[in-house]
C-alpha cells in the first residue's frame, strides 16, 4: 500500500518475465523430447512417463501470466520473443549434447522413430527429424503466447 493506504501493484523486475519464459520453453522442449522417445518404451513405462509429463498446469499458468504482461507492452513482447529464440537454441544444443554423450538415448530415439514410421516413410536422419519436431512445437508454444518464434 502507498502512504494513503491504497494498494498499488509494482510490476516485477524485467528478469522475472525472462525466467518465466525460460521455464516455459525449457519445460516444453524437455516434454516434447520425452514424449518422442517414450514411443520406444514398453506400454507400461510409456504410460508412466506420459502421465508425469502431461500435467500442463504450470505451462498454462505461464501462458496466462506472460500473455497478460505482453498484451499492452510491445517492447516486452519483442524482448521475450528474442529471448525465446535464444532459449530454444540453447535447449536444442543441450538435446544434441545429450544424444552425443549418451548413446542409449540415441538408440531410444532411433527405436521410437522406427516404431512411428513405416520403412518407406522413415526419416533418414533421426536427429534432424527430432530437431524439426522440437522446433515446430516451440513455434507452436510461442504462438500461444502471441510471440514470434
Amino acid at each position: 500500500t502507498d502512504a494513503n493506504g491504497v494498494f498499488s501493484y509494482a510490476m516485477p523486475k524485467a528478469g522475472w518475465w525472462e525466467e518465466i519464459l525460460k521455464s516455459y520453453v525449457g519445460h516444453g522442449v524437455a516434454v516434447d523430447f520425452c514424449r518422442i522417445v517414450a514411443g520406444a518404451l514398453d506400454p507400461q513405462s510409456r504410460e508412466i512417463i506420459m502421465g508425469v509429463i502431461e500435467d500442463g498446469m504450470a505451462s498454462e499458468r505461464s501462458i496466462e501470466v506472460l500473455d497478460r504482461a505482453t498484451t499492452d507492452d510491445e517492447v516486452l513482447a519483442s524482448r521475450l520473443a528474442l529471448w525465446g529464440r535464444r532459449l530454444v537454441g540453447e535447449a536444442l544444443s543441450l538435446v544434441q549434447s545429450l544424444l552425443a554423450d549418451r548413446p542409449s538415448l540415441s538408440r531410444l530415439l532411433a527405436t521410437a522413430i522406427d516404431q512411428r514410421f513405416s520403412e518407406d516413410e522413415r526419416p533418414a536422419d533421426h536427429t534432424s527429424w527430432l530437431f524439426g519436431q522440437l522446433t515446430a512445437e516451440h513455434t507452436r508454444r510461442m504462438g500461444r503466447l502471441g510471440l514470434a518464434a
